[in-house]
């Protein structure tokens, strides 16, 4: 189901329309059973569902930490690329190109602790929806805040809230007096954490022996958004 009791009627309209957006095919007993099947084996370590629409190297940089301290990590994403190659990273992954779908997957495994990531408000909403039960963890790779000055009129950030309110902790990459911002505006009484890619070994390619005949150029093309924004901020 797309609704909930206190789930806004502009709010749920855009998770329809999210949903009618991205869906394709997806086989839903096989996911599950497949989950399922890896969950059993887990025993007592502590697990994390990873739910994305795709996954960004800040997403494998958190797993391996956690895997390092004895969690066991899962990932269910829209889209997963072949040459990612998750299972180096994840102790279960999977793609499911079906929003519809992931929100039933949630239903029917009812997972411990879910980390719902955007750069989509719709991850975290569906998380909120489909998972009340779970304890659900938002990650803001961008938050809409921040990203349009007229954000209160825009039903992503509607959505962001709803997801916000309801979450039991959420991961940021902002400064300090950011996210003390951002967590007064939406009234956010509980654990926040700062996490950033920063380089680790497993993501560094060998240097080669013998340099290039062209020296390499490297265009960094982060933190993009929309100029009249920038302007604002200064």
């Amino acid at each position: 189901a797309l609704t909930s009791p206190a789930l806004p009627s502009r709010v749920a309209a855009y998770l329809k329309e999210e949903c009618d957006r991205w869906q394709g095919k997806a086989v839903l007993p096989a996911l599950v059973r497949s989950w399922r099947e890896w969950q059993a084996g887990v025993g007592k370590a502590p697990h994390l569902l990873y739910f994305v629409h795709y996954p960004l190297p800040h997403v494998f940089r958190q797993s391996l930490a956690l895997r390092s301290l004895g969690w066991k990590t899962s990932l269910l994403a829209f889209c997963l690329r072949p040459d990612l190659e998750a299972h180096r990273y994840f102790d279960w992954a999977a793609e499911c190109p079906d929003y519809r779908t992931m929100g039933r997957f949630l239903e029917e495994t009812r997972p411990p602790l879910v980390q719902a990531v955007t750069f989509q408000p719709a991850m975290p909403l569906l998380a909120a929806v489909h998972a009340p039960e779970s304890r659900r963890v938002v990650e803001l790779y961008d938050t809409h805040y921040y990203y349009w000055p007229d954000f209160t009129e825009r039903v992503e950030y509607q959505a962001e809230r709803y997801a916000l309110e309801r979450c039991h902790g959420f991961i940021h990459k902002l400064p300090r007096a950011a996210a003390e911002e951002l967590a007064g505006h939406y009234r956010l009484a509980k654990p926040k954490l700062q996490f950033h890619s920063f380089p680790c070994d497993e993501f560094m390619a060998p240097v080669l022996a013998v340099p290039p005949a062209v020296p390499p150029r490297l265009v960094f093309a982060g933190g993009i958004i929309p100029p009249e924004r920038a302007r604002e901020l200064g």
